[in-house]
């Protein structure tokens, strides 16, 4: 690894490095309170070679003598013989052992002086001990630089030069010294087990884990929010918040992700459960419908449900019965607001994986594609079934949510060898419940969130947000959302601003429908509306054609009338969402004239 990666780790794992440095920190406290104090004390033996005087070269010679002899000194401090002679000068008060153990002695290289130091538990002691050992080496060497059987002065002599004095402070333990290597024994102690803790640990935990092992971008990354257990609709209940803007930020990526193809149907699951998927799916929903799309949610969850649940819509009648029951797709689709659709997934059926996987779930996704410009599959999770495998194939595109921290590598690689399997697109992931740590609550990013909007939009009116999922050779749709004041569609000249009047809503009996049964989810067709009254009269109809009916096919500023004959001989194609097709609109010449007026080139 780079030192970068190195950095990375300990960044990451900061804590077990801060917890060993203040473990190692506590520790070395802990010895030095629990250590005794022991005193040292030392003295200095000179040693000096009998030289007659005028000599020189006797005197270098002499220094060179004691030189070569000091090793042997220093083996004569520490020798029983003269520990013993020590302990009976002292009258006992210390023994033989002790003394050995307690004195040491060392000298300088090229030095003629030794030193002796005796440390014990007892500053006066020591002191006692040091002096009684350099009195006693002194006579030893006497004793054994003079030669047998002659008086004359010994070769060598030993003279005390300083003497022992006891000591004021303890010697052991050193507080500051103890403290400075428990702090850096604790410190690498904690940079080792970080280290080790990283090439232990298997979960996932990054963003480029997840594109290493699925191969795939990572299209969002959320954050955790305390937020998401009181209201999990944070794009909803919260928009101000980073938590909302992850969700947007997806719904960007998603938008311009491989263009070229245009998919719409996209199925999003989890390599195990617990991973947010449902959360996910139901916020990214109204991300999508925030942007001015039309979104169908679809609940294949047929085993633990709860997009019906967060998105507030009844699980009663749903994907199963349109399925199972061949119902009409119209009469099962729930909307909660204007663009977003929600097909709960109704009964829970013994098979799921068959349902999922049936020619039935292929067409309604067929006909739903053709309806809505995202449609949002939320699947269960990878690892204990295989229903998700098993609808993989029938769609665009698969989003895996991987959870931070809660999935290990084998179970992501497990996934993707699933999707592969089966030949299903996967083509982004989603990191989620990252922790808050990595996204600062102060600073601009939060001044930027906490910016507040000062454009003052009446309720029940959106501004203007949806060319981006406007198909090629269909004007501009609001979904809802009132048209702004100058231009007219795509850039063409503005005209007066219609005044729309609300009408009853319309039921429309469709082949393979219940008598009387409304064709949307909310009890009307989806393409009737009211019609747009303008400043001046309305045109006159053409002789022998009925009235016509206003379509809602949504164009900023331009009326688009239709004939109720074209809205009575539509022929519906049949299939799950065939109840619920917007009858064809027939466009208007600019000039406040229907170009059915006209006559039929054909």
């Amino acid at each position: 690894m780079t030192p970068r990666q190195y950095l990375d780790i300990l960044r990451a794992r900061w804590r077990i490095v801060v917890a060993c440095f203040v473990l190692g920190i506590l520790a070395a406290v802990g010895i030095t309170l629990i250590t005794p104090q022991r005193y040292s004390s030392e003295v200095s033996i000179y040693l000096a070679a009998q030289t007659p005087a005028g000599d020189p070269g006797a005197a270098v010679d002499g220094g060179d003598l004691v030189r070569q002899r000091v090793s042997t000194y220093l083996e004569i401090i520490s020798s029983q013989r003269l520990a013993d002679e020590v302990a009976q000068q002292l009258g006992g008060t210390v023994t033989a052992d002790l003394v050995r153990s307690e004195i040491s002695a060392t000298s300088e290289p090229d030095s003629t002086l030794i030193t002796a130091v005796v440390t014990d538990d007892s500053a006066q002691r020591a002191a006692d001990v040091a002096n009684a050992v350099a009195a006693r080496f002194a006579a030893t060497v006497v004793e054994l630089e003079t030669p047998p059987g002659t008086t004359g002065p010994p070769l060598v002599t030993a003279q005390v030069f300083q003497a022992a004095q006891p000591a004021t402070s303890p010697s052991s333990p050193d507080p500051v010294t103890n403290v400075v290597l428990g702090a850096l024994i604790g410190l690498l102690v904690g940079c080792g087990l970080a280290v080790l803790r990283h090439v232990l640990d298997t979960s996932v935990k990054s963003r480029e884990q997840v594109r290493e092992l699925l191969g795939v971008p990572v299209l969002g990354e959320i954050q955790a929010d305390p937020g998401f257990d009181r209201t999990p609709l944070m794009v909803e209940t919260a928009p101000a918040t980073r938590a909302a803007e992850c969700f947007r930020q997806l719904r960007t990526n998603l938008q311009f992700l491989d263009v070229d193809r245009n998919r719409r149907v996209w199925l999003v699951t989890s390599p195990t459960p617990g991973a947010g998927k449902t959360t996910t799916v139901a916020n990214l929903a109204l991300a999508l419908a925030e942007a001015g799309g039309r979104v169908l949610v679809v609940e294949a969850d047929l085993r633990r449900p709860r997009v019906a649940e967060l998105l507030g819509v009844d699980r009663a009648i749903g994907l199963t019965n349109v399925l199972v029951r061949r119902m009409p797709g119209g009469q099962a689709v729930q909307r909660i607001r204007p663009g977003l659709d929600v097909l709960a997934s109704g009964p829970l059926p013994p098979n799921p994986s068959e349902v999922l996987g049936s020619a039935a779930m292929a067409g309604l996704l067929t006909q739903a594609r053709d309806r809505y410009d995202v449609v949002l599959v939320d699947a269960s999770p990878l690892s204990p079934v295989t229903d998700a495998a098993a609808v993989a194939r029938q769609v665009d595109g698969v989003l895996l949510v991987v959870p931070y921290g809660r999935v290990t590598r084998q179970q992501v690689r497990v996934a993707r060898e699933t999707l592969e399997t089966v030949s299903a697109p996967l083509l982004g992931a989603v990191l989620t419940r990252t922790p808050a740590a990595k996204h600062r609550k102060d600073g601009p990013d939060a001044a930027y969130l906490a910016v507040r909007s000062e454009l003052d939009v009446p309720a029940g009116e959106r501004p203007l947000l949806a060319p981006a999922w406007t198909r090629p050779g269909e004007p501009p749709r609001t979904n809802g959302a009132m048209p702004g004041p100058s231009g007219g569609p795509n850039g063409g000249p503005a005209r007066p601003a219609p005044v729309t009047t609300a009408i009853p809503r319309q039921s429309m009996s469709v082949a393979g429908s219940r008598p009387g049964a409304p064709v949307d989810g909310d009890g009307a067709h989806p393409a009737i509306v009211s019609a747009p009254q303008t400043a001046g009269p309305p045109p006159a109809p053409a002789a022998g054609r009925p009235t016509v009916a206003p379509t809602a096919t949504s164009v900023a500023n331009a009326t688009q009338p239709m004939t109720s004959a074209a809205v009575a001989g539509a022929s519906e194609e049949a299939g799950p969402f065939a109840a619920a097709r917007a009858p064809k609109p027939v466009p208007d010449d600019g000039n406040g004239r229907k170009a059915a007026d006209e006559p039929d080139e054909k």
